[in-house]
């Protein structure tokens, strides 16, 4: 942004942005290793600096979705977890196709749950939605991912508690049908808030037969068992008195 690169030649800036790059990267690791060792918010925010620099500096550049990444973990390390959560959002999303893309849409996840923790009650009831549709987004983006059935059946839940049955339905039915199948735990949750869900909405033929999923995929010798199969008693008799 400075005079001097405005007025040079574009032969001039390719010559220079071939060192400017590598100082920049220099800087911003050196910083970064300096922050891990000191723990200086100080020294935090020059490691910071330096990696803003040349992700803004050259967007287009191959080696810039890996100095984002770096930047977002350099975040997390300090504690900003909301400002790591943009970063890795912007490393999975924004470039195009990378070896961390993976990586950082799942770190993001993990990033507003610890910002989360940071809230208070009032304040998680409006964001909490924001995380939803981090996981929602990970596991569209990356269907094959190992936690992508994770992520989903957390969503599923957090969903349903938050009343948005039509939502939770769809969900859940996702991480039924996931492939490579889901565990057996993933699925017994899976099962369980689509059940509750057809339940509440007068489904209650449905609901039976998605209790007796969760009942199959549950211990017998469980608490979980037995209030499952109340459950699915009270949707056949919800049956009769729609009758």
């Amino acid at each position: 942004n400075s005079t001097f690169w405005k007025t040079q030649s574009e032969k001039d800036r390719q010559r220079i942005a071939k060192q400017l790059k590598q100082h920049l990267e220099d800087l911003a690791k050196y910083y970064h290793a300096e922050s891990q060792k000191l723990k200086k918010p100080a020294i935090y925010r020059q490691a910071a600096r330096w990696y803003r620099m040349y992700v803004e500096s050259f967007p287009q550049d191959p080696q810039t979705p890996a100095m984002n990444f770096l930047l977002a973990e350099l975040l997390f390390e300090a504690g900003d977890y909301l400002a790591a959560a943009t970063e890795y959002d912007k490393t999975a999303y924004q470039y195009s196709d990378h070896p961390r893309r993976a990586e950082a849409g799942y770190a993001s996840i993990l990033a507003y749950r610890k910002h989360e923790k940071n809230l208070n009650s009032r304040q998680l009831q409006s964001f909490h939605a924001r995380t939803i549709d981090s996981e929602i987004r990970f596991a569209d983006t990356f269907p094959t991912h190992k936690h992508a059935a994770s992520v989903l059946t957390s969503a599923a839940e957090d969903l349903f508690k938050a009343n948005q049955f039509d939502r939770a339905s769809e969900i859940a039915q996702r991480v039924i049908n996931i492939q490579p199948v889901a565990g057996k735990e993933l699925r017994r949750t899976a099962w369980t808030v689509l059940a509750h869900t057809q339940f509440e909405r007068k489904q209650y033929v449905q609901a039976e037969q998605s209790y007796i999923q969760v009942l199959q995929l549950s211990s017998r010798s469980s608490k979980q068992y037995a209030d499952i199969h109340e459950r699915m008693i009270a949707s056949v008799y919800k049956q009769a008195e729609q009758q």
